[in-house]
């Protein structure tokens, strides 16, 4: 919490005490007015603030900011019980004894003759009464303020351990795609280096997303369906078929916002799996936008199937776990696995 907040909670509530006793102070100047013509404002307001200084201002001050600043930094935020009891007790007792102390002083009450014992002793548990309730809320006051700044503390660790994650799965995703590219490229170089070439250029645009865009929260659509088309045409010059993937694109996309690196995983392993297909379709993408969602099938051929994960490609687990972290519940999943086919379906909320 901001010093000026705790300033303002500390002057509002010094205000309304002085308030509260501002308005019993009238009241009692009118009770008392009534019927004497010798009473004048002055002198009572001057008679009330002596009393207001000694038996209320000067042992709440005592009781608010001993339990403000000591008991509870020293004893309830250390969960040491006990000692808080005995050390607001003690407050109590030196701080009402204190203060009537200062009360014989300012009225002059030393000589014996003025001097009561039963008249101190009532003075010094009504001193104590008002140490203790002023005790309590200096110590609820702070604890309110502990609370909300580790309920602050607790969100900024939320936020940031959410940032290393996802900082973690991106690394982990990113170096894998560029694995497996760079594999391609080193065999088309010895083969068709023009193609080799071409492949590179498509990469470099690539990584320049992935460094400098990528780190976004959200993206605009059309930018993430531009990385697509290059990862698609670059995949398209490892085969001689011209539609070995079809990509349908529908709906307008220029309202919509999408996590960067989001579709990406499925389409690569799409085509892993599809790795030795020779046919037209093996690989077909259906990415639909519509009423503020993103609707995307990715289907491909199964040449090979793969069941362990670790072998290649990225695991559903991973993809899953990213997911979870950039949509939350907004989003549903569904891979189908058959024979001959690998199936994804994700809708999210973009």
């Amino acid at each position: 919490m901001k010093n000026w907040v705790k300033v303002a909670l500390n002057a509002g509530y010094w205000f309304m005490y002085l308030l509260l006793l501002f308005m019993f102070f009238l009241l009692t100047f009118a009770l008392n007015v009534e019927g004497r013509s010798d009473l004048s404002m002055k002198s009572m307001f001057w008679g009330w603030f002596q009393g207001v200084s000694l038996f209320a201002l000067i042992p709440g001050i005592i009781g608010f900011y001993g339990g403000y600043s000591y008991l509870f930094p020293r004893f309830i935020q250390k969960r040491k019980i006990k000692r808080f009891f005995m050390f607001m007790i003690s407050i109590m007792l030196i701080g009402a004894v204190f203060s009537q102390l200062l009360a014989f002083i300012v009225f002059d009450e030393w000589h014996l003759s003025a001097f009561s014992l039963d008249v101190a002793f009532s003075q010094i548990l009504f001193l104590s009464f008002v140490i203790l309730i002023n005790g309590v809320i200096g110590v609820v006051m702070r604890g309110f303020i502990a609370s909300y700044d580790d309920i602050l503390v607790k969100e900024q660790l939320m936020d940031k351990n959410k940032q290393v994650e996802m900082e973690l799965v991106r690394a982990q995703l990113n170096p894998h795609f560029l694995f497996n590219t760079i594999n391609n490229i080193d065999v088309m170089i010895t083969q068709d280096p023009q193609r080799a070439s071409e492949c590179l250029v498509k990469l470099s645009e690539m990584m320049r997303y992935m460094l400098y865009e990528s780190k976004d929260e959200r993206v605009d659509a059309g930018v993430e369906i531009n990385y697509i088309q290059q990862y698609i045409e670059l995949q398209k010059l490892r085969t001689d078929i011209s539609d070995f993937v079809i990509f349908e694109l529908s709906g307008d996309w220029s309202n919509h916002l999408l996590a960067p690196m989001t579709l990406i995983p499925f389409i690569e392993n799409a085509f892993k799996h599809a790795e030795h297909v020779r046919e037209s379709g093996a690989v077909r993408i259906n990415l639909l936008f519509e009423s503020g969602r993103i609707y995307f099938n990715c289907i491909n051929r199964i040449s090979n199937r793969i069941t362990d994960n670790k072998s290649g490609g990225l695991g559903n687990e991973l993809i899953e776990k990213r997911l979870q972290l950039l949509y939350g519940d907004n989003f549903t999943l569904n891979v189908i696995v058959t024979e001959s086919n690998y199936e994804v379906k994700l809708n999210v909320l973009s």
